[in-house]
């Protein structure tokens, strides 16, 4: 387990992003969701996985209040990766 700013410069196969930030709490970013408002940790955070990306967290929190980089990377998502819903049924 590392935090991002531990695992700068490495990769791993297998990489889980924990994003845990869920509340509003203001019109600042960083405030809604921490120093990985920063566009460059969010290069770090999505960057380092060479066969398999998870990204657990309020994927509409960051969407609306993460600042534009969360904006682009929730498009992104959306449109070529698998996203799964915790009150869905398990992905086939």
């Amino acid at each position: 387990m590392h935090t991002v700013h531990s695992f700068q410069g490495q990769e791993a196969d297998l990489v889980i992003v924990s994003l845990v930030r869920s509340t509003v709490q203001g019109p600042d970013v960083r405030h809604n969701v921490g120093h990985v408002a920063q566009a460059e940790l969010v290069n770090v955070l999505l960057s380092r996985a060479r066969k398999l990306l998870v990204v657990v967290g309020d994927l509409p929190h960051f969407e609306e209040h993460g600042g534009e980089a969360w904006k682009q990377v929730t498009t992104v998502f959306r449109r070529i990766g698998k996203i799964k819903d915790a009150g869905q049924e398990p992905l086939g």
